[in-house]
């Protein structure tokens, strides 16, 4: 089985964000959290404990570093980490932002229901926002 971030497949469900020294960044294009990324290791790995210990430290900093950047520029109450992986077997991360009084607030993430989809125009401005918290041009 072909891994889907492996591959090109997963280009036609996120949009590109950056990349970072042990990780992907990407915009989730079903945006019901605005600013939902997902961080995808560079390295096919199915575990964290596959990792190196030092990719695994700068892994883990680099989540901190995104989520801190979407917290920031979305104003969310609550950032959740979500990493399953059962049929994406590419170890990847989402960063959700929650809101008091939104969207599943205090409850788990379960990614269903309401799906909103943005224009071009829309997630591009997303990703400049996530950008340039992050510093990168």
């Amino acid at each position: 089985m072909d891994c889907f971030f492996c591959t090109d497949e997963y280009k036609d469900y996120y949009q590109f964000i950056t990349e970072l020294k042990e990780s992907i960044v990407l915009l989730n294009n079903e945006q019901t959290y605005e600013g939902r990324c997902a961080l995808v290791t560079r390295k096919h790995a199915t575990e964290l404990f596959e990792l190196e210990p030092q990719a695994l430290s700068t892994y883990m900093a680099e989540v901190a570093q995104v989520a801190r950047a979407v917290k920031e520029v979305f104003r969310a109450d609550k950032i959740n980490y979500y990493i399953c992986g059962d049929i994406d077997q590419h170890l990847h991360m989402h960063i959700v932002p929650k809101y008091k009084g939104g969207c599943e607030w205090g409850q788990a993430f379960l990614m269903g229901g309401h799906e909103v989809f943005l224009s071009g125009k829309e997630y591009d401005e997303l990703v400049e926002k996530i950008r340039a918290a992050l510093s990168i041009p």
